[in-house]
């Protein structure tokens, strides 16, 4: 995995700590930050379809 994509996954993942942690906390408009947590983790689903699976699947055929 190159290193852009591994910075840009442990930055998704420190967002996601701090959103979690304002949840916890009480800090800001619940609703809004629901709804980023939800559409962050819509788009990381979708990123990891659209490249974590051909990504497997290029190793499982060179594996064969």
């Amino acid at each position: 995995m190159a290193s852009d994509a591994v910075t840009a996954i442990t930055n998704d993942h420190r967002l996601m700590e701090q959103l979690f942690a304002r949840l916890k906390a009480g800090d800001g408009d619940r609703r809004e930050l629901l709804a980023e947590v939800e559409a962050r983790l819509r788009a990381h689903a979708r990123a990891e379809e659209g490249h974590g699976q051909a990504d497997a699947r290029k190793a499982l055929r060179m594996q064969a």
